[in-house]
């Protein structure tokens, strides 16, 4: 079951919008053929994945980013160099798969399919777009 932020138990409904929009844009590419990769809550997760699992719930960049620094001292999103990043993708892969079901992570917090598009370009394969 996905999870979402709470405060009575309930999704508030500024998320629930957001969610309703970010599902709409989703299934827009998807008729257009373009695949979307999602991180929830932000590309970051899918850097501290290559270093670490990260199962906590994180409202925002700011939030998590204090754990990527644990591991990227000084970290800034203008300058991610990939080199510090190469030798973990595939843990990183790993680890993000076991957070949410393929193509559900906008609704789990956290989560992130960003390994999709980098096994593609990993392995050099081309979406099947005819299904």
């Amino acid at each position: 079951m996905a999870r979402t932020p709470k405060s009575s138990g309930r999704p508030r409904p500024a998320f629930e919008s957001g969610l309703r929009r970010s599902q709409a844009s989703r299934e827009e590419a998807r008729r257009r053929g373009i695949e979307v990769a999602v991180s929830n809550p932000c590309f970051e997760l899918w850097l501290l994945l290559h270093f670490a699992d990260h199962t906590a719930h994180a409202a925002t960049y700011k939030a998590l980013l204090p754990y990527l620094q644990r591991h990227r001292p000084g970290y800034d999103k203008t300058r991610v160099d990939f080199a510090d990043y190469r030798d973990g993708w595939r843990a990183a892969g790993v680890r993000a798969r076991r957070l949410a079901d393929e193509g559900r992570e906008c609704e789990v917090n956290p989560a992130t399919g960003v390994w999709r598009l980098v096994e593609r370009i990993a392995d050099g394969s081309r979406p099947d777009r005819t299904g």
